[in-house]
């Protein structure tokens, strides 16, 4: 078992990170009803993502039966729940709800940010380090699915000005429905965290 962080983030609420480190096909001996949920991802590492999302899912509600489906928009679902599902090199992290949205979002550390940062990052955010852009990335790709029905845009998100450490909270703007979301994070030596 990898569950390598697991909290209960509000009443009937559950977030958790998995550590892809199992094996496919001992996965799967023990999940056969799984192989027709990965069996047109060519890809193993595609595979095994899939995999432990699932194995995630299974340690968080004890029950090995779940399925998860998606609507016309690849946002994931699953009965009586609501749910967001992220994944990255090497983890996968779930958030559940009963009663409320969620959207969770994963990253490696890395600095592939730093490339592409124009595309998301508002000239009016501050982000002048790779660390604070990951985190701003997450943290959009995070209000994203939170919001999925709206299809915002990275640019119709603008996070507060935020000072960076382990965990706290950023809250994000929302232009097109003028609110404000707060969203948790967490730093790693491994990865970023956003959800709400």
């Amino acid at each position: 078992m990898a569950l390598i962080f697991h909290d209960v983030i509000a009443e009937e609420a559950v977030i958790g990170v998995w550590k892809i480190e199992e094996d496919e096909k001992e996965v799967l001996s023990q999940h056969p009803h799984l192989a027709e949920i990965v069996k047109n991802y060519s890809r193993p590492e595609r595979r095994m993502e899939k995999l432990s999302a699932y194995l995630l899912l299974y340690s968080l509600q004890a029950d090995a039966q779940l399925l998860i489906g998606h609507n016309p928009d690849g946002k994931p679902l699953l009965d009586g729940w609501h749910i967001s599902v992220s994944d990255t090199r090497g983890f996968v992290a779930v958030v559940l709800s009963k009663t409320n949205s969620v959207g969770i979002d994963i990253e490696f550390i890395s600095n592939r940010v730093d490339r592409i940062a124009k595309r998301f990052i508002r000239p009016d955010e501050m982000a002048d380090n790779t660390m604070k852009r990951l985190l701003t990335w997450s943290v959009k790709e995070a209000v994203y699915k939170y919001c999925s029905e709206e299809h915002l845009d990275y640019f119709d998100m603008r996070l507060h000005p935020f000072d960076l450490s382990q965990n706290g909270i950023i809250e994000v703007d929302n232009l097109k429905n003028n609110t404000t979301l707060r969203v948790r994070y967490i730093v790693t030596s491994d990865y970023v965290l956003a959800y709400l």
